[in-house]
């Protein structure tokens, strides 16, 4: 599926939908979703702080609470309570960087 990675600057990255894929090889740590008003979901690692990852300012500012570390937007599939690709909504954050 196509997300948004907000890490340091906004790019596009396919990434397998799954929590264990993403765990492993996005975040690091453990993932927690956070719900955003328009629909999107943006996943983190819920132990960012604690794992001494630096603060995610645009995040933090989209999510409205603090986010450390990578983060990623993407979409809900909601007839297969899945994950699924970034909403075009977001796509507007590609020019944004969080420095």
């Amino acid at each position: 599926m196509k997300a948004l990675k907000l890490a340091g600057i906004v790019s596009m990255c396919d990434v397998d939908g799954d929590l264990k894929s993403l765990r492993s090889k996005l975040l690091g740590g453990d993932v927690s979703t956070i719900g955003l008003v328009d629909g999107g979901i943006m996943i983190v690692d819920a132990n960012g702080q604690q794992h001494g990852k630096p603060y995610n300012q645009l995040a933090s500012l989209i999510a409205h609470m603090a986010v450390f570390g990578i983060a990623l937007i993407v979409g809900a599939d909601d007839a297969n309570d899945e994950f699924d690709d970034v909403p075009d909504q977001y796509l507007a954050l590609l020019s944004c960087s969080d420095e």
